[in-house]
């Protein structure tokens, strides 16, 4: 063999091992041990992988600690296949066939409201769990394979504002307040202005301005001057994080002294973005599904603490609300793979796929009850019939210098109707809109 020859076979070896660490294969499936392998649809890159590509660093950041720190599942390392889609529904769809058929996961994680509606009922068919938001369409889905781990994004504005309206709007006011509702014009803002419109209605509380908007804008000013003329005393924001920062700080350059409430806590998903809106987003009201960053009496968050300054050294690292509906996601998920191993043995789950999928799903209805990821999230409630996550929050405020005001503790949103508890109603909603 000449040196020619062998310098090329090195080279080759070389950027085929690199060809397989591009295309996601994790060193634990080179090494070919046991692994239980996870899916994950996620955005690294697209318009919106600022806001959704940290639920893959928690994701990783909790497969790492089991790996790392505790050895595995009871010595099983955790896999996590993890696919861009760049909200992109056809690109979502396509990894979703490839997790089931290719890669032969045994559960994954969902993105956004309009890839989970559709893929809900290709998992139901085909028989694989899935989870992240309560996404009406995918959780009511009777007989469905989703489990929510964050309560449905208006449920997260109706605790807000049960909470701004006994602890700041009826010390000071008699009258009804004016609410002004403005929502993405996209599935995610559909089901929050549905959610919300209910629930005012219920209260016999005025919605005077209800707007959809884009999911990207530079140019908030017709919004904001509507509000403005409705007279609003609240606005309830159910957008996009940059449609929110424009809106925002279109308010505050205006002038206008209006309560404002985020239902999807985007005010809580990074740093960056409380200074992207300065001034403009103190006082804004947002409820976290999680514990927060600050609580370190919290287990879940000391431990976070303590493992970024480990992995991080000598960086100021802050694990914020995206990272930590990936670490949830992850913790939840190997948390049921342990228990069901626990029954019925590594072999059961994973030597016929299917029917590891079907008892995971099994343990996930039965097994979980109680467990809160050390005091991260509100305890599972799941059960055969039920898979809607506990929608347990933490109210909060921002206050000067991007710092998060904690007021609450857990609290509950306003109780569901039955009615509101069917995929059907939602589906009936939404083509209203």
């Amino acid at each position: 063999m000449d040196n020619g020859f062998k310098k090329l076979l090195r080279t080759s070896l070389v950027l085929g091992l690199a060809l397989c660490f591009c295309l996601g294969l994790s060193t634990t499936a080179l090494a070919g041990g046991k692994v239980f392998k996870i899916g994950s649809l996620c955005d690294l890159t697209g318009p919106f992988s600022a806001g959704t590509a940290p639920f893959l660093e928690g994701q990783r950041a909790y497969q790492r600690y089991v790996n790392e720190d505790l050895g595995g599942i009871n010595g099983v390392k955790v896999e996590l296949v993890a696919a861009d889609c760049q909200m992109k529904l056809d690109k979502e769809i396509a990894a979703y066939k490839k997790f089931r058929d290719v890669d032969k996961v045994l559960m994954f994680f969902n993105l956004n409201s309009a890839g989970t509606a559709a893929i809900a009922p290709m998992a139901k068919r085909d028989g694989i769990p899935h989870m992240y938001l309560d996404e009406p369409k995918a959780v009511f889905l009777k007989g469905g394979w989703y489990f929510g781990i964050v309560p449905i994004w208006g449920e997260t504005g109706a605790a807000c504002f049960d909470w701004w309206l006994e602890n700041v709007w009826n010390k000071k006011e008699t009258r009804k307040p004016r609410v002004g509702l403005l929502t993405a014009d996209y599935q995610g803002g559909y089901t929050i202005a549905i959610y919300i419109r209910e629930f005012l209605r219920q209260k016999n509380i005025p919605i005077v301005l209800d707007m959809y908007t884009p999911l990207q804008t530079a140019d908030a000013m017709t919004y904001v001057q509507a509000l403005r003329k409705a007279k609003v005393d609240i606005v309830i924001n159910g957008n996009t994080a940059s449609t929110g920062v424009v809106v925002y700080k279109t308010i505050h350059a205006l002038g206008l002294k209006m309560a404002k409430l985020s239902s999807i806590p985007t005010p809580l998903a990074s740093s960056g973005l409380r200074k992207a809106m300065g001034e403009s987003g103190v006082g804004i009201l947002a409820a976290s599904p999680f514990a927060l960053w600050d609580q370190t009496d919290v287990p879940a968050i000391k431990l976070i603490h303590d493992l970024y300054a480990k992995w991080y050294p000598g960086k100021n690292k802050m694990a914020e609300l995206g990272v930590m509906v990936g670490w949830t996601e992850m913790s939840v998920a190997c948390e049921a793979l342990r228990r069901a191993m626990k029954k019925v043995g590594y072999e059961a789950l994973t030597k016929d796929i299917k029917k590891g999928r079907k008892i995971l799903k099994e343990t996930l209805e039965n097994d979980m009850r109680g467990f809160d990821g050390k005091g991260l999230f509100a305890p599972i409630t799941y059960t055969p019939t039920d898979h809607k996550c506990n929608a347990r929050v933490k109210i909060t405020r921002l206050a000067p210098d991007t710092k998060i005001e904690i007021l609450t503790g857990w609290v509950s949103p306003p109780p569901l109707k039955p009615e509101q508890r069917d995929s059907k109603w939602w589906d009936e909603q939404l083509k209203k809109k």
